[in-house]
């Protein structure tokens, strides 16, 4: 009978250890901040560029696709720029 209570675990003993969450120091929580800002950014005027394509008048849809192919050729550097500055391996 003993040899049964040595084998098992109370959840709530298991449960003290478990779920801290440990607080950002202010550096990244600023980077992640800015990071959040410039990748929003970006992706709101990659919508609004898909928005105006598509419910854009049919008189400007030559400029609507100007348009769209540059975002869509400079939205994908940004993203990836951002990314690798903001989080970077500081340790290697």
């Amino acid at each position: 009978m003993s040899e049964q209570k040595e084998n098992q675990v109370r959840l709530t003993d298991l449960e003290n250890g478990v779920g801290k969450a440990l607080e950002l120091p202010p550096r990244d929580k600023a980077r992640l901040t800015i990071a959040c800002s410039v990748l929003a950014t970006v992706a709101v005027i990659i919508i609004l560029a898909g928005i105006v394509l598509l419910y854009g008048p049919d008189s400007r849809i030559e400029e609507s696709k100007v348009i769209f192919e540059f975002v869509k050729t400079i939205a994908p550097p940004i993203v990836t720029l951002v990314i690798g500055f903001y989080f970077r391996n500081e340790d290697a």
